[in-house]
């Protein structure tokens, strides 16, 4: 009855101290604890089957746990020795917490048992703990039991690496075998990244690459990376980055990654982007994706099937949906690593990346993600992927950006709204720069309600007044978003006011939003209410977005073309297609 009893009061204490800041000197500890034994023995007296009876509406294998501990009689804790806490007790002591929190009965029971022991006690310093205490079980537990079931985590094993972190999160099935393998884009147009995860640190951090026609094992070429690691969330691994550089255009490349000591990949082909890319002999091709999670089987297996026909692949914001549980992450970026480590992937941030200032997105994608360039002097910053841009081949401009706070609110700051805006102007006065295209995860337009009433209500206008007068400005084309999950799509808009009604040579940008590919919290169909809302436009099901993006500088008015389309994961049935000329 003790062991059952502690593992409430473990629980309960940590989210009621952290909650009232409660004192929490040593004398205080010792009285819990002498409230524990009396509440116990002044209960059992009364009802000695009680320990049975709440046990028994535990699920079995809990039952099994806790009669396996009351029998080994060795993991009643100190409170005051936090560091003894190891990770299956913890496991155990939540997992015990989460049955009480979603069963009113045992809750109601518990509270008589913490009352009758405070009764007894009859100490006033004590009175006010054993208050919070029962408010923390008819409140706050099963508050945090219904939040914690929303993050689609292990629950015991996610709290007890996150918010009380003594369970270990190792990251890879071996210690120094690379996995999670993608290559992304550089500064450089002839060179890119390839970034992936050990266990353990190696003793180099080596890509080996060569043109298609050599050997794996015999390489003729070679850089050393850089690697970086955190350690919030309880998570353990090794992230290197390394660079392939004077890649020649146009060119089918063989790589691997690793070290001598402590093991390669398999080898990976890519193929460069010709120099033509993005003409009408050779149009880019993109997917774009957003608010995809680490089990999106659909979407993943979708771009898997085209992959060997498109050159990239650009994620707007939300990738994984680990929220703090890096399991999660894990899977996810293991996962998709069939796709990326042939074709290269563009990442921005979303707000389900926020957790601890978004230190996992910055180690494992931000860090990968090209700099961001001062267009008046070249200077190039290292700002963790927030906002950056590339240019694809020599007609099409690609910038990405951060709408996120750690917060979990939209906003642009002043900083990065004049970098947005001098890299679009420098990419403008370039006459060959055909296409500018811009990407962030908060939609500056939408059109849900209920949940997402606050996104489109509140935060889409605020977005709107920093943000809308600088992609007018610069002419930008094409505005992708996510967050919404869903796909929608508007006519010419500007100042939430219809400036026509097609995409020939449009003279604002065009907002497309697209968080469709599938996550835990399911999509829901934007209502299309606005002027500005094409019919049947909008989608709620399941799907990525194919681009096809051609420059035809010396053609005709009208042969610079832009094709978007929304197409379903599950049958790759194209549901809404339209293009932008000009």
């Amino acid at each position: 009855m003790r062991q059952f009893l502690f593992t409430l009061f473990v629980i309960c204490i940590t989210f009621v101290y952290g909650h009232y800041q409660l004192p929490t000197s040593e004398t205080t500890l010792r009285r819990l604890q002498s409230l524990q034994t009396t509440a116990t023995s002044a209960r059992l007296r009364k009802d000695p089957f009680l320990v049975h009876r709440i046990l028994s509406r535990t699920p079995k294998s809990l039952r099994e746990k806790f009669q396996a501990k009351q029998n080994e009689n060795q993991r009643i804790l100190e409170l005051t020795d936090t560091p003894s806490l190891d990770c299956e007790t913890c496991e155990f002591i939540v997992a015990v917490a989460q049955t009480i929190a979603e069963n009113t009965t045992i809750v109601n029971e518990t509270i008589a048992i913490i009352q009758e022991g405070c009764t007894a006690l009859d100490d006033p310093t004590i009175t006010s703990i054993c208050d919070a205490l029962i408010e923390g079980l008819v409140d706050i537990l099963p508050f945090l039991d219904q939040q914690l079931n929303t993050l689609a985590w292990d629950i015991p094993l996610g709290f007890c690496s996150v918010f009380f972190p003594v369970c270990q999160i190792n990251c890879c099935a071996t210690p120094t075998n690379p996995e999670q393998l993608f290559l992304s884009l550089t500064n450089d147009p002839n060179a890119w990244s390839i970034t992936w995860t050990t266990g353990n640190m190696t003793a180099t951090s080596t890509v080996q690459w060569g043109p298609t026609t050599n050997n794996c094992n015999n390489l003729p070429y070679s850089n050393n990376g850089n690697t970086r690691t955190y350690t919030v969330s309880s998570w353990i691994g090794t992230i290197h980055t390394a660079v392939m550089n004077n890649l020649i255009p146009g060119t089918s490349y063989t790589y691997r990654v690793g070290d001598n000591n402590g093991g390669w990949s398999e080898c990976n082909n890519y193929t460069t982007f010709p120099s033509n890319i993005g003409t009408p002999e050779v149009p880019f091709v993109a997917v774009q994706i957003g608010d995809m999670d680490y089990n999106a089987n659909d979407t993943i297996a979708a771009i898997q099937n085209i992959a060997p026909n498109i050159h990239a692949v650009l994620h707007i914001g939300d990738a994984s949906y680990a929220d703090g549980f890096d399991i999660h992450f894990d899977e996810f970026e293991e996962r998709v690593s069939v796709i990326y480590r042939t074709k290269p992937v563009l990442y921005c941030r979303g707000n389900h990346e926020l957790w601890f200032n978004f230190t996992a997105y910055k180690a494992r994608l931000g860090d990968s993600m090209p700099l961001a360039m001062d267009p008046n002097t070249s200077i190039l910053t290292a700002n963790n992927g927030s906002y950056f841009s590339v240019d694809i081949g020599k007609y099409i401009h690609l910038t990405l950006f951060n709408t996120e706070t750690p917060e979990d609110t939209a906003d642009v700051d002043a900083d990065q709204a004049t970098w947005i805006k001098n890299d679009l102007i420098h990419a403008r006065t370039n006459p060959n720069m055909t296409w500018l295209i811009g990407g962030g995860h908060r939609p500056l337009y939408c059109t849900n309600g209920n949940s997402k009433n606050t996104d489109c209500g509140f935060f889409a206008p605020i977005l709107r007044s920093q943000m809308e007068a600088i992609f007018n400005e610069t002419r930008t084309d094409l505005l992708l978003f996510a967050h919404m999950h869903d796909y929608e799509r508007f006519y010419p808009v500007y100042n939430s006011e219809i400036i026509s009604t097609d995409y020939t040579s449009p003279t604002v940008p065009i907002y497309v939003v697209n968080g469709a590919a599938q996550n835990r919290e399911g999509n829901e169909l934007p209502s299309g209410n606005q002027p500005y809302s094409p019919p049947h436009a909008q989608f709620a099901d399941v799907g990525y977005g194919l681009m096809t993006i051609i420059a035809n500088i010396n053609g005709p008015v009208g042969s610079n073309s832009l094709n978007y389309q929304f197409i379903r994961s599950k049958d790759s049935v194209v549901l809404d297609n339209f293009t932008i000329t000009k």
